[in-house]
């Protein structure tokens, strides 16, 4: 067969924009001759313009070698045995040879305007004893805001008894409604209060989940290689061991955190009380070895078991950390920097509104990595991180009125509602509500005002500890009250509105630690990531 030979020049070739797709990455066709059944794949890579780490992957061996093409339309050409399912008008080699055994390709996405939502094929041809065999297509939009593929979160197990181990699951959000895919123990030790995780950090490459580990039993934070989460429907996970913490949190659940630098060099732990402490660890070793102690230590004295949680802007700049055990809320801006010792503050704000019980209890960037959103108890502030020090926008800005949004355990998030910047903000409670406030435009008519309100359980109970958003799809933790009703995920679509609740919705229960299917009582969800 003779190949052409233009090259991918970055995948943004002179194209005519297509209206955007709600999927991301589809997969069509099938891998032909018959009885061959590689596939090819993105596995749990968003399709994201600027995402350097995208990759895709052949779902079976490659034995001999092979090439991946692309063409900038589907096909439907019988060649022989096999079909070439890329359009042959605009078929081109990319320069991607697959060599005998290899099974994946990095594929840096452009940060690129003009290619947003344009659609982009690619196929697979290997060797195949004397002849050639072909995967299934893989059509590639590249959105402009991030969009979870998975939500990974920990939680805190009733189905084994007091002493369980806790557990660890990954809900798919690549289709709709979405569905837990893989769930298992995570081994910690210690009584029902304090056998689980407070946090999971995901690297952007999805190599690597990270947990932190809760009480004085389990002063560590373990290490899971999640690399087998391709396309799998319950793809296992390796324990790779334990990074030593030297004070376990030991404080209530989900005030301690953990973030991963955009590279995947640095994990940032938030830990103990006395004192409180930001410990920077250094995971170049990784796969093979695991740090011993930090390469930082900033240590912030004695911050009881009020919140420590963080957020890393999507340009992986900065890292924010929000601290409180009193009526105020310190927050802390550092720089990411290129030295042995990457934390490098940049600046320091007094948040007002905070109740002082351990509150606050949301911090969030905007996509754009320009903007701050602090939520503490019944308020909220809204800062321009472009200045230095950080301009306030919005400053102790109410979102409702009602006395339960007092409560600590509010979540709050940013995300994207009909490319517009809004944050969501969440009541407890039985009749609690999420509240949609405007901040697109500081000079608007609506700006900082609640312009929208939904509930995704009418008249029932919603209790939301932590609200994570990607682009327009929002996460929920519905997670406190009796065992029997404290099991939930919400995930909430802010580009789709549906009649009753306001926007497309799904309210999805926690599997149990052994089983998919959730029966009798179940896990309580807890603070989670988004990838």
């Amino acid at each position: 067969m003779t190949r052409p030979t233009s090259a991918l020049r970055p995948l943004c070739v002179a194209v005519a924009l297509a209206a955007p797709a709600a999927a991301q990455v589809e997969l069509y066709g099938a891998p032909s001759p018959s009885g061959f059944n590689v596939e090819l794949t993105n596995g749990p890579f968003q399709s994201f313009g600027g995402n350097a780490f995208f990759k895709l992957y052949l779902t079976g061996p490659n034995p001999q070698g092979g090439v991946i093409f692309l063409a900038l339309g589907r096909g439907n050409v019988p060649i022989g045995p096999w079909t070439l399912l890329l359009d042959p008008a605009t078929f081109q080699e990319i320069n991607f040879p697959l060599a005998p055994s290899v099974t994946e390709q990095p594929l840096a996405l452009p940060n690129d305007p003009s290619v947003y939502g344009a659609p982009v094929a690619f196929q697979a041809l290997l060797l195949n004893g004397l002849d050639l065999a072909a995967t299934n297509g893989a059509e590639i939009r590249i959105q402009q805001y991030r969009t979870p593929l998975r939500a990974y979160i920990p939680g805190q197990d009733f189905s084994q008894g007091a002493n369980a181990p806790g557990q660890f699951a990954t809900l798919d959000l690549s289709s709709w409604p979405p569905s837990f895919r893989a769930t298992a123990d995570i081994g910690f030790n210690g009584n029902i209060g304090s056998n689980f995780a407070t946090a999971v950090a995901v690297s952007d490459r999805h190599d690597f989940a990270f947990l932190h580990g809760n009480g004085s039993t389990n002063p560590f934070i373990r290490v899971l290689d999640i690399s087998g989460d391709l396309s799998g429907a319950n793809a296992p996970y390796v324990t790779l061991g334990d990074i030593p913490l030297t004070q376990g949190p030991d404080t209530t659940i989900g005030y301690r955190d953990l973030e991963i630098s955009r590279d995947g060099r640095w994990l940032f732990a938030t830990t103990g009380s006395s004192p409180l402490s930001l410990h920077v660890f250094d995971l170049s070793g990784l796969p093979g070895t695991l740090p011993t102690a930090p390469a930082q230590t900033i240590s912030f004295g004695n911050q009881g078991s009020g919140a420590a949680l963080m957020d890393l802007s999507p340009d992986g700049n900065l890292l924010a950390l929000v601290l409180s055990s009193t009526p105020s809320a310190d927050v802390f801006l550092f720089d990411i920097t290129a030295a042995a010792q990457p934390l490098a503050q940049r600046a320091t704000l007094l948040v007002p509104g905070s109740n002082g019980f351990a509150s606050p209890c949301a911090l969030d960037f905007s996509p754009n990595s320009r903007r701050l959103f602090v939520v503490t108890g019944g308020t909220f502030s809204f800062y321009d991180v472009t200045a230095n020090p950080p301009t306030p926008l919005l400053s102790n800005a109410t979102w409702t009125t009602t006395g339960i949004a007092t409560l600590p355990w509010n979540g709050g998030t940013l995300a994207i509602s009909q490319g517009r910047l809004v944050a969501v903000a969440a009541e407890e409670g039985s009749g609690g509500l999420y509240r949609v406030i405007d901040l697109a435009e500081p000079a608007g008519p609506t700006f900082g005002t609640v312009i929208d309100q939904f509930s995704t359980n009418p008249g029932g109970n919603i209790s939301n500890h932590r609200l994570h958003a990607l682009g327009n799809i929002v996460v929920a933790i519905d997670g406190s009250g009796a065992t029997n009703d404290a099991q939930w995920v919400d995930v909430i679509d802010l580009n789709s509105a549906a009649p009753g609740t306001g926007y497309l919705s799904a309210r999805v229960r926690m599997p149990s630690t052994n089983r998919l299917a959730p029966t009798s009582l179940s896990c309580i969800p807890r603070e989670f990531e988004l990838r």
